[in-house]
């Protein structure tokens, strides 16, 4: 597992060579430890694919990290036993330790409640957990 400091670093590769960035980001598990929440929200159907179940509901983190405001973070948090009580205590602006594995990066291409907070790329990832 990749503990970043931010998502700064994968966006900076990225923004150099996209395909390149893809590469070396897509499959590897990270850790991020000062991840801000924007949002915690039921999973986008897009996400149905990445293994959301359809027998319970499959919650997302929307969140930024400080070191770049240009690109933030979206993950699907494993489901767990408890799960449905303990997302409702997540609130906005909470600092938050997340780990998941990155499946993709580019452009936004879903809505939040706080667009207006919501970066223009985005890594997005599964398996998630906070901790």
């Amino acid at each position: 597992m990749n503990t970043v400091n931010g998502l700064g670093v994968i966006c900076r590769d990225y923004e150099a060579n996209a395909m390149a960035s893809k590469k070396n980001w897509i499959g590897k598990k990270i850790s991020i430890s000062n991840a801000t929440v924007l949002e915690a929200q039921e999973a986008y159907d897009t996400m149905k694919y990445l293994g959301a179940q359809r027998d319970h509901k499959t919650y997302a983190i929307i969140f930024q990290t400080p070191d770049t405001n240009y690109c933030g973070g979206a993950v699907l948090l494993s489901y767990y036993l408890g799960q449905d009580e303990d997302i409702l205590k997540i609130r906005k602006g909470q600092k938050i330790t997340i780990t998941g594995v990155v499946y993709d990066i580019g452009d936004r291409t879903f809505n939040t409640h706080n667009n207006g907070n919501m970066a223009e790329k985005v890594i997005k990832m599964r398996d998630g957990a906070v901790h």
